[in-house]
Parts: C-alpha cells; structure tokens; sequence
C-alpha cells in the first residue's frame, strides 16, 4: 500500500472530501483504511468527531501520534459489525475497494452505519484510465497483487446502486494537475483515479 503524502492529504483530499462536500463541524466522520492518520488529522482539526480503521497495526500506532481519532484494527472483509446501525454522517474509503473480497457487501455495511442523508466518498484506481492505456501489463493497478476487483465509472456507480446508494459526484482527475488544466482534462474520465462520493 502507498501511503498518501501529507501534501496531497491537505491541499487535495481533504478540501476535497470534507469542504466540497459541506461536512459540518462537530459530525461523525469514518475513515475506512486510515493507514497512518493524516487524513483524520485534517480532520481533527477541523472540528469534526473521528473515528479509523485500518487492518495493520504497524500503521495504527503512527495515526495514534498524529490524530485524536477512536482507531480500531478490523478487516473490513468481516464486516463493519463493530459498529452500529445511522452512527457515521460521512464515510471516507481512500483506495480499499479494490482489495475487498466483497465490494458489494462492503458498500451495504456502509450504508448501513451511515446516518439518513449521510455520504461515502470512496476512491479507487481506474480501469479506463489513460495510464493503464499507456502502461499496458505495467499500470500499477494490475501490479498490486493485493487487487481483487478494478472499476469502472460505470460498474463502481453499477454496484453503489446496487447497495442501495444514490450517486452524486462521479470523476476521474488527474493528480497532480494545474487547476485551469484539472477543469478541462477532469471531464474527460481518464484519471488515474476514481472519485465517487454516494448518499444514504
């Protein structure tokens, strides 16, 4: 697993996910596969409840010198049963889809703990990305070994629905770009990443 840089956290994921997305201060916030807590960090900091998981220890306890968040270690391919039904108001799941063995059921867990009205920001590499055109065998999602599944737009909206959520952002940027770029080439949906938020 590639861990995030701090940079990218703060000028891009954060502002991203919690201001684009108008998440209150003061509400609950989940971060699926926090890896080392810079993302709750941002978090923290702006005012919001946190609460990680991540299935490694070893990053656990560098989030734990950094954020105030509740951290747990769990496999999310267990479940999310360790917590209770309308706790979260937004859930963040940067790059864990993929390596889920149930994506399906995974998303239904979400929306379960997901308050009325609540979001789920997930991100994953993208299949019909202009690198993996490019790249060929080499692109870095087929090098993962620890991939299970790779999306499409239209198959990550495909199984959200199924899951019973409502789509309501969908791009693939590209990271990192000039903004006057970003506009133009964001719409094109050759990113290297997916970035799908989804509501309750």
């Amino acid at each position: 697993m590639i861990i995030k840089s701090e940079t990218l956290i703060n000028k891009i994921y954060f502002p991203e996910a919690i201001i684009k997305e108008g998440i209150a201060k003061g509400s609950s916030v989940l971060d699926i596969g926090c890896a080392t807590g810079s993302f709750l960090k941002c978090c923290d900091d702006f005012g919001l409840k946190t609460w990680g998981i991540d299935i490694s220890e070893e990053y656990l306890d560098e989030a734990k010198k950094v954020t105030k968040a509740q951290l747990t270690k769990h496999d999310c391919d267990k479940g999310l049963g360790i917590f209770a039904n309308d706790t979260f108001s937004f859930i963040s799941a940067f790059d864990v889809i993929e390596h889920l063995e149930s994506p399906v059921g995974f998303l239904r867990e979400c929306r379960r703990i997901l308050k009325p009205n609540g979001k789920l920001l997930l991100t994953t590499p993208n299949l019909n990305s202009l690198g993996r055109f490019l790249s060929g065998k080499s692109w870095h999602g087929y090098g993962d070994k620890t991939h299970k599944y790779l999306f499409t737009s239209k198959s990550l909206e495909f199984i959200l629905e199924v899951a019973g959520f409502k789509v309501v952002k969908a791009t693939a940027p590209f990271h990192p770009l000039p903004k006057v770029v970003q506009l133009f080439v964001n719409n094109l949906g050759l990113g290297g990443q997916l970035w799908m938020v989804s509501q309750k």
